[in-house]
């Protein structure tokens, strides 16, 4: 799943893969969501903070609406940015 912040500021989700911007990938478990954002490392990803709405979709493990499923409830793996996560 990517979540990508658009070159307007915007920040939302990719469920396509192909929006313009700066990206961060997250896996589709639960658990992962729950440790990036623990570590705020979609916003290091991604150079900016998350909008409330967003977060609180991905705290709830809301991920039918990206096109994912999610057994678990939330992300494992996120690149993007030189910040070595």
């Amino acid at each position: 799943m990517r979540v990508v912040r658009r070159p307007d500021g915007r920040v939302e989700l990719d469920p396509s893969g192909t929006m313009e911007g700066r990206g961060a990938y997250l896996c589709a478990n639960g658990r992962c969501w729950d440790l990036a954002l623990k570590r705020s490392a979609l916003q290091r990803a991604l150079r900016t903070s998350l909008p409330t709405d967003l977060r609180t979709r991905l705290e709830h493990g809301d991920v039918a609406a990206f096109g994912a499923t999610a057994d678990h409830g939330a992300p494992a793996a996120i690149t993007g940015g030189t910040h070595g996560t």
